[in-house]
């Protein structure tokens, strides 16, 4: 079911859909079925721009996969997985195995050679998404609707004091001088809608 959400484009329910599979059998399936969620669960997220959990999933399910060479989940999701498995291959600390694996199976997703590589801009937009958390996530949605820090502390459920952390970080990862100016920059990253 999963799948067939996600190759319809509806990400949010294909998130759901794959999270409470893999919540239902976190060790009670073989190898193989987890990874066969865990990866389309990673596009899933990857389609919502939330870069910074997809590519720790993807990254972790390509650690678990490398060893016995196990491509089939990530062969399935097709050519729309190469995007996520580049940010993988260029910003992710893999071991050689896991690396030479992680091109594989780029090089086995675009056989015909229709796929091309990410530009460097691309890359960096997408390596710059991926250094935001999914709690400063959450904070520049609701900074982008125009909540104060106080309004942010109370539908967080977190001090002013650690908003004010997660805006100076977010200021940092963005490169950006204040609120207009960072959530400009997630939107233009999409961020935040």
């Amino acid at each position: 079911r999963g799948e067939i959400l996600l190759h319809r484009g509806a990400y949010v329910e294909a998130e759901a859909a794959l999270n409470d599979f893999i919540n239902d059998y976190p060790r009670s399936l073989a190898f193989e079925s987890v990874l066969i969620a865990r990866v389309p669960r990673a596009l899933a997220l990857f389609g919502q721009h939330k870069v910074n959990q997809a590519l720790q999933l993807l990254s972790e399910a390509i650690r678990q996969a490398a060893p016995e060479h196990f491509s089939r989940p990530f062969l399935d999701i097709g050519a729309a997985g190469v995007p996520l498995l580049w940010l993988v291959c260029e910003n992710v600390e893999l071991n050689a195995d896991a690396q030479d694996f992680t091109r594989r199976l780029l090089h086995d997703l675009d056989q015909g050679g229709q796929s091309q590589r990410l530009t460097q801009a691309e890359m960096e937009k997408l390596a710059t998404s991926a250094l935001i958390s999914a709690r400063e996530q959450q904070v520049l949605a609701l900074l982008s609707a125009g909540h104060s820090n106080r309004e942010l502390a109370t539908a967080l459920s977190i001090s002013e004091s650690t908003v004010k952390t997660h805006l100076a970080n977010i200021y940092a990862k963005l490169d950006a001088n204040g609120r207009i100016q960072a959530i400009l920059r997630a939107r233009e990253l999409k961020l935040v809608a």
